[in-house]
């Protein structure tokens, strides 16, 4: 008996088959079909659907349940048959920059008061905003928004539900109420009805279509409900306020578990997020929004390569704002920028220093998590971006902290599978799910060279930005 777990990602939709000893005993991945514009095909999603199920259908394995999740931000307009009215629009796509400035009526504090979230054009009441503004004849015909995972989820089930991970990230949740925003919808002029039932990921949406069924010859499975990414890929670790979670994709997310919303306006100003899990747990979070994800920049753009070792420290500061800055000052119009360069510097000088910038910006939201009254003790790092070593060994040397390597790098999709055991296994094999096998990497003696160069790096930021 086996688990089925899908990830729709930023660079890859990801399908895993899972058994009872929580080992993936099948993977396939699918490169993430997005377009020029950031925005993806609903049709291809669909399509990578029906590829999973042919192959789950053809391997004979029998699936228990079924769970997905993947990143947040991103949704798409349907009709009332169900009918996709516009591409899936990811958090990569700006569009709503104009629209989503009416929240300034009520102010930025007022928001985050509301949503735990800053105004940003990534959200999906910006992306409403602006199909309703700029495609009429589609707004006309609307009947729900859902957010891309809501829609393969819909595909399978014919049910329009969300999870609160995922409604989190909408700009449009009160965090405090745990449902729709009124204050924001009154506003923005916008019906409730427009919006998903809300559930706590783990809860069954219902069995997979007859449809599907049929057509691969596959038993009726129950679907449970998934969630955002980088909360629920934090399910399978014992995460508290101590323990940091880095979940390091194309973009990376630091998260750490609380038990009480912090909306406080300031924890806002700085640019932390606040999230609801379910029940009595809750979470904030701060990110690099393009972190992993220069490792391509760097392939497809520059064509260099990561750097095979990181023997010492350059004199060259990067500071890594490809998509704006975030924690402490949010900025989305600052740039990136190389800082230090003479007669000296060799591309070598170069390569390194956007890592070592990438991980000074890290020590920075680090220290502002500590400032916050946060002591942090630990770190987890997951995501595919562990697979490169001597980052993370460099890593360890500037943020001066060990890092616990997770050695199961799908957490997200163990996450999914474990909301699945949930519903379907005894404790005992539960506890399978859970992630509990790290790997350490300790500071070197390298690293007081970096500490003295991240205060040249901060002082830096001050003059420059």
């Amino acid at each position: 008996m086996y688990i089925l777990t899908i990830d729709l990602g930023t660079t890859n939709f990801k399908v895993f088959l899972w058994n009872k000893e929580g080992k993936i005993i099948f993977k396939k991945f699918l490169p993430t079909p997005l377009d020029k514009d950031y925005s993806i095909s609903p049709f291809l999603l669909k399509n990578y659907l029906e590829n999973t199920f042919e192959v789950l259908g053809k391997m004979g394995k029998k699936v228990i349940g079924i769970s997905i999740s993947g990143m947040g931000e991103a949704g798409l307009l349907i009709d009332s048959t169900g009918k996709p009215l516009t591409n899936i629009f990811s958090w990569l796509d700006t569009r709503g920059e104009k629209e989503i400035k009416i929240l300034e009526e009520i102010g930025k504090d007022r928001v985050f008061e509301i949503t735990g979230l800053k105004i940003s054009p990534k959200y999906s009441l910006a992306k409403i905003l602006w199909v309703r503004e700029n495609l009429k004849d589609l707004w006309k015909k609307r009947y729900k928004w859902l957010n891309a995972v809501d829609y393969l989820n819909y595909l399978l089930t014919g049910k329009i539900i969300t999870d609160y991970t995922l409604a989190n990230r909408m700009l449009l949740f009160d965090i405090k109420k745990r449902n729709w925003a009124e204050e924001i919808l009154d506003l923005c002029d916008l019906e409730i009805s427009l919006l998903p039932k809300i559930n706590s990921a783990g809860s069954i949406i219902g069995d997979l279509l007859p449809y599907w069924q049929e057509k691969y010859s596959l038993p009726q499975i129950p679907i449970i409900l998934g969630g955002h990414d980088h909360p629920i890929g934090s399910l399978s670790l014992s995460l508290s306020d101590r323990i940091l979670l880095d979940s390091w994709g194309t973009a990376e997310a630091f998260l750490l578990s609380t038990s009480y919303p912090l909306l406080d306006r300031e924890i806002g100003r700085k640019g932390f997020s606040i999230g609801y899990f379910f029940e009595e747990k809750y979470y904030i979070i701060a990110g690099i929004y393009f972190s992993g994800g220069v490792r391509k920049w760097i392939k497809e753009k520059l064509k260099w390569c990561i750097p095979k070792s990181f023997n010492e420290p350059t004199n060259i500061y990067f500071f890594p704002y490809i998509l704006g800055r975030n924690i402490p000052s949010p900025n989305p119009n600052v740039k990136g920028i190389f800082y230090g360069i003479d007669i000296n510097t060799s591309i070598l000088d170069l390569k390194k220093a956007i890592w070592e910038g990438m991980f000074y910006e890290t020590k920075v939201i680090i220290e502002e998590f500590k400032n916050l009254g946060f002591s942090i003790e630990r770190i987890i790092v997951s995501g595919g971006m562990t697979r490169y070593k001597n980052l993370l060994e460099l890593k360890s040397d500037i943020l001066n902290i060990p890092l616990s390597i997770s050695k199961e790098r799908e957490l997200t999709s163990k996450g999914s599978a474990y909301l699945v055991a949930k519903n379907i296994y005894p404790y005992e094999i539960q506890k399978n799910f859970l992630n509990n096998e790290f790997k350490e990497i300790y500071p070197s003696s390298r690293s007081q060279s970096y500490q003295e160069r991240f205060q040249i790096y901060r002082d830096l930021i001050t003059k420059i930005f």
